[in-house]
C-alpha cells in the first residue's frame, strides 16, 4: 500500500507521507501519528483505522482544521463519528467478507465439505478481521463443516501458533484452519509441522504476502486470499486529490481485485502487489 501511496503521488506531483504502527493493536499509537499529521500542513489525510472506534476524536479534529479524511480499507463507526461531531470525506470499502468465505471455501473444496475446521482471527474490533472471521465461520458452517473452534490471535504469528497447536490436541482429525491473514496462517503452518500433521490439514491466510508466496512455492502453506493493496494506495491519492478539488468523493466503489492463490496459479502472479 505504501509504493502505491508514494508511486502514485509522484506520478501526480504531490508531496506524501506514509507512515504505520509497528502492530495491528497499537490503537494508542495509531491516534498519535494522526494527531501528529494534524500540526502540520498536511491538506488531506487517508487513514486505515485499527479499530472503527480509535481514531474517532483525531478525525474530528481534522474536520475542524478543514484538512479532508478519506478511510481506506478498514472503516470507521460511523454513527459514533457524527456523534461526535465528525465525518469523512470518502471511504474505499474491500469486501473482507468475502476474503473469508474464499478462503473458507477453498478449504471446503479440498475437503469435499467434510471434517472439523478452525478460524484464526486477528483483533477483535477491526474491520477487516470481524468480516474476514465471520465470512469462514459462516460459510463452515453452511457447508455443513463442524468448526471447532474460532480464536482470536491479534494478527500476531506467536499467537497464532500457540492457538493451533491446543485447538489440534484437543481435535486431532482436524482438517483445516482459515487465518485471518499470512503472518498468523504461517505462525500455524509452523505449529502443525512441528507436530507431523501439516500434509493432513489444509491452512488459507489472507494477504499474499511475500513470505506467503514463498511459503506456497515451497510446498509449505496451502493457499493466500491475494488483494491489492497497491492499487487500494493509489485509489487513495487520487480520491484525496479530487477532494481536494472539490470534486463530490463521497460514494466510491471498490476497486481492487482479489484471487485465491496456491501452487496451481503462483507462478502467474509474479507481478502482483
Amino acid at each position: 500500500m505504501q509504493e502505491g501511496y508514494e508511486d502514485t503521488a509522484e506520478e501526480y506531483g504531490v508531496t506524501i507521507d506514509v507512515q504505520a504502527t509497528d502492530s495491528d493493536t497499537d490503537t494508542t499509537g495509531q491516534l498519535d501519528i494522526l494527531n501528529n499529521m494534524l500540526v502540520k500542513d498536511y491538506e488531506a489525510i487517508a487513514v486505515s483505522p485499527l479499530t472503527e472506534d480509535c481514531l474517532i476524536s483525531g478525525i474530528v479534529t481534522a474536520n475542524q482544521n478543514d484538512v479532508k479524511i478519506i478511510t481506506t480499507g478498514n472503516e470507521v463507526n460511523e454513527d459514533t463519528l457524527k456523534e461526535a461531531g465528525g465525518k469523512i470525506d470518502a471511504k474505499i470499502a474491500v469486501d473482507f467478507y468475502n476474503q473469508g468465505v474464499m478462503g473458507a471455501q477453498y478449504i471446503i473444496d479440498k475437503m469435499e465439505g467434510k471434517g472439523q475446521v478452525a478460524v484464526i482471527a486477528g483483533n477483535e474490533g477491526a474491520t477487516q478481521s470481524d468480516a474476514r472471521r465471520d465470512g469462514a465461520k459462516d460459510t463452515f458452517e453452511d457447508a455443513g463443516m463442524d468448526v471447532v473452534a474460532v480464536e482470536q490471535c491479534d494478527f500476531d504469528a506467536q499467537k497464532a501458533y500457540d492457538a493451533a497447536a491446543a485447538i489440534l490436541e484437543a481435535n486431532p482429525d482436524l482438517a483445516g484452519i482459515a487465518c485471518g491473514n499470512d503472518d498468523m496462517a504461517l505462525g500455524v503452518v509452523r505449529a502443525l509441522e512441528e507436530k507431523g500433521v501439516k500434509e493432513d490439514v489444509t491452512v488459507v491466510g489472507v494477504d499474499f504476502t511475500e513470505e506467503a508466496k514463498a511459503a506456497i512455492e515451497e510446498g509449505t502453506y496451502d493457499a493466500s486470499v491475494a488483494m491489492s493493496p497497491y492499487l487500494m494506495g493509489r485509489e487513495a491519492v487520487i480520491i484525496m486529490l479530487k477532494a481536494l478539488e472539490g470534486q463530490d468523493v463521497s460514494k466510491v466503489g471498490d476497486s481492487t481485485p482479489m484471487a485465491v492463490v496456491d501452487a496451481g496459479n503462483v507462478g502467474q502472479m509474479t507481478d502482483w502487489h
